[in-house]
């Protein structure tokens, strides 16, 4: 199972807004995998969902709309910041 706050699926960040913004290249070819990918492979990819509560004794985890699951192994993956470039009118 993959679960994402985001609504699409998983995507590389550098070749977005590098490739694509600068129109180089198409926007299907910024995701990590295929959107058959998943189903394929027999991953339940869980998008605009966000986990609330994580229980490691019990082994489970609480999305925002009170759903639960068990897991054998979690790995946690939070992001990063973008780094921000000092120069007037950057914005905030």
């Amino acid at each position: 199972m993959l679960l994402g706050a985001e609504a699409e699926r998983p995507y590389e960040r550098p070749p977005l807004t590098k490739d694509y913004l600068r129109g180089e290249s198409e926007r299907d070819k910024a995701y990590v995998h295929a959107a058959d990918f998943y189903a394929d492979n027999e991953v339940d990819l869980e998008t605009a969902t966000t986990v609330t509560a994580i229980d490691p004794a019990g082994s489970r985890v609480t999305l925002d709309d009170g759903r639960t699951f068990a897991f054998d192994r979690l790995l946690l993956t939070t992001g990063a910041e973008p780094r921000r470039i000092p120069v007037d009118g950057r914005g905030s």
